[in-house]
């Protein structure tokens, strides 16, 4: 387990967010009627199966990426590009699956808090209303990264993800880890006393290796033979460390400003208000079951890498807001664990990274709504996830054991 320095431990200062965000849906797909008023830096989406999870975590993706391509959009408008660059077309931006989901009267609304500035965006009687212009002391590099579930159904082969048949999730998951393997040459397994190295083969094609196993011989084993869990969860948590800590906000912007100014022909009339330096660094990630494959204990130790990666060891000129959905109530649980753990005091030298309550929000998804599972533990005062419901499936086993008698 990753045992972070005393003067590593989490502040809330480090972890909340300077925007605040929204979001309001209605009947899209299986999701009849939801809000949630704050999307927290950790927010928590559980439930029984096709109960809408992964719709309403993709559906925050989806207007997130709006709000990133309105940031860049703004920020021309405002350095004198007059005309818009590009335009959004609500249509195009589904995939695997939504594109069917929506109805005559789908409502969605996802509005943006930056500075006392709010900012909205919505879809609403078949169009969506995405006009608007950010303030130049508001403008954020905002960079979403998509880690779904299913992402061991396809072969690794030759070092990288096969995306031939996936989906369009799957294609940005895989694309993701190709680009991350690139710069990552050697990704820590903490939670498992392991390491992933990325090497080449022979022939220079991409290897990724897993030391740590006991292996005949020695040298470890190609990512692709080992376990499901390993493979889920190795390339989940580099993905995480790429866009936290290695990736360049900066680089990634000033290329897509770069595009849109030459290819419109818009270089003379380019006149920027704000430095690009001056501007916030927004990170969110969505990741589907992070649990696929692991073991109870594993899963928490996975838990408190993803958490330590993504708001410990993250580099400092970035936000982090994490979206995880979840069907483990070991997971959930443990997210108690590191709650506690910070309020607390105790986290570092229990070797939990803790996370402060105020940061975590977690919701059941049931009937086409989200119901808030936070609660007040009464012993100690402090925000808690009601995890009760999860414990309703155990009861039901045990009672369906006696009544079977003798």
């Amino acid at each position: 387990m990753l045992i972070l320095r005393p003067d590593d431990r989490l502040r809330p200062s480090m972890i909340r967010k300077t925007m605040t965000e929204s979001i309001t849906i209605r009947d899209f797909g299986p999701l009849r009627d939801v809000c949630i008023p704050d999307i927290r830096p950790v927010t928590i989406l559980t439930g029984a199966s096709a109960s809408g999870k992964s719709t309403l975590m993709r559906v925050i993706a989806l207007m997130r990426y709006v709000y990133k391509m309105v940031n860049i959009r703004s920020y021309l408008r405002n350095a004198g590009i007059g005309k818009s660059p590009f335009t959004l077309k609500f249509s195009s931006l589904l995939h695997d699956g939504l594109e069917g989901m929506v109805r005559e009267d789908t409502y969605i609304r996802y509005e943006v808090n930056v500075n006392g500035n709010a900012y909205a965006i919505a879809f609403e009687n078949g169009r969506l209303s995405s006009d608007i212009t950010i303030g130049n002391g508001d403008l954020a590099y905002v960079k979403e990264a998509f880690v779904c579930d299913g992402r061991t159904a396809w072969p690794l082969g030759s070092g990288r993800l096969s995306p031939k048949g996936s989906g369009h999730y799957f294609r940005e998951f895989a694309g993701d880890f190709e680009e991350a393997t690139d710069v990552i040459k050697s990704q820590d397994l903490p939670y498992i006393g392991m390491r992933m190295t990325v090497g080449k083969t022979a022939l220079g094609q991409k290897r990724l290796t897993v030391e740590g196993l006991e292996v005949p011989g020695g040298g470890g084993i190609d990512l692709k033979y080992a376990s499901s869990g390993i493979q889920a969860s190795a390339t989940m948590l580099t993905i995480v460390r790429y866009f936290s800590k290695e990736c360049s906000f900066g680089d990634s912007f000033r290329f897509s400003v770069l595009d849109y100014l030459f290819r419109g022909n818009n270089a003379s009339k380019f006149s920027p208000k704000v430095e690009l330096t001056d501007m916030g660094r927004i990170l969110y990630l969505h990741l589907e079951n992070p649990e696929s494959g692991l073991d109870p204990d594993t899963q928490r130790r996975f838990v408190d890498s993803l958490v330590s990666q993504a708001f410990y060891l993250k580099s400092n000129d970035r936000e982090t807001g994490m979206v995880l959905t979840t069907h483990s109530p070991y997971v959930l649980n443990h997210f108690n664990v590191l709650m506690k753990a910070c309020a607390s005091g105790v986290g570092p030298g229990k070797g939990f990274p803790g996370i402060p309550p105020e940061s975590v929000a977690a919701y059941m998804v049931e009937d086409g709504t989200v119901r808030s599972l936070m609660a007040i533990d009464e012993k100690t005062g402090r925000s808690v996830i009601n995890t009760i419901d999860m414990a309703e499936s155990m009861e039901r086993i045990f009672r369906d054991y006696d009544s079977l008698g003798e």
